[in-house]
């Protein structure tokens, strides 16, 4: 369960304002980049949501806890908020903008071999996530599989994070490894038969491991106000490179500014 700030049974608002972009590994593809993030959260006795994530307690122990949770794909972002200004406040909600139909046998709309406007949906991906809790660290393991029935895949998370506090100050590491099956890595980075047009060769991608790791660091002045900084770093699969959507193997996260919470 994500800490909470908030006692329970209360909703919580805040809004970051600063300066955020996330790289995006896909080929001709703009990176995102925002300066408004809003967080509205929501912790009860067994339920909580933030944002677009939401799950609910399970079993409750002294150095373990289990939880179903829900949250966005990240692969979909790429697709959906590619371009500049356009993660702000409806993405960081999690609102799904609309977008025209697009139909087997359709020729692409872009150049031979660019692939700039192929397009893939954004799924919801829900599970069970336990967490123990040592001195040491936090180490966590979720398993999510597709109830939004765009690729029917699933995911497995595993993480370890640790968090320091002096004074005002808050600091955070955490590291992780994520395996995707094969539906969620082809139905995002593999070809239909119609936008193969003039492409070199037909491909399939098996499952795959990344991992991550990331640092997060704040200041609060007081109970509204604080200074913060994230950065985080995705290694992907060398072997999603034979889709000629990917350009790169890797991206990253990054955000700083200030955080006031209502």
């Amino acid at each position: 369960m994500p800490a909470a700030q908030t006692e329970a049974g209360r909703w919580e608002f805040a809004l970051s304002l600063g300066t955020g972009k996330v790289t995006t590994p896909l080929s001709n593809r703009d990176d995102l980049q925002g300066s408004v993030l809003p967080v509205i959260s929501y912790y009860g006795e067994r339920f909580f949501i933030e944002n677009s994530f939401v799950g609910y307690s399970l079993v409750e122990r002294d150095h373990w806890y289990l939880d179903l949770v829900g949250s966005l794909n990240d692969d979909g972002f790429f697709f959906e908020l590619d371009g500049v200004n356009q993660f702000g406040w409806w993405d960081a909600l999690g609102i799904e903008r609309s977008h025209g139909v697009e139909f087997e046998g359709e020729a692409p709309a872009d150049p031979p071999g660019t692939f700039e406007d192929i397009e893939r949906n954004m799924s919801y991906m829900a599970g069970a996530s336990v967490t123990w809790l040592t001195d040491l660290a936090e180490l966590r393991l979720t398993v999510l599989t597709d109830v939004s029935g765009v690729h029917h895949g699933q995911e497995q998370h595993l993480s370890i994070r640790k968090s320091y506090s002096y004074q005002q100050w808050q600091f955070r590491w955490q590291l992780g490894a994520l395996h995707k099956d094969q539906q969620i890595n082809n139905y995002y980075y593999n070809l239909r038969p119609y936008e193969l047009y003039n492409a070199e060769t037909w491909f399939r991608l098996s499952d795959s491991w990344q991992y991550f790791y990331a640092l997060t660091l704040s200041y609060q002045f007081d109970p509204h106000w604080a200074i913060q900084a994230f950065w985080q770093k995705n290694q992907l699969d060398k072997d999603l490179l034979k889709s000629p959507l990917l350009a790169q193997d890797h991206y990253y996260s990054r955000f700083i500014g200030v955080r006031y919470s209502f």
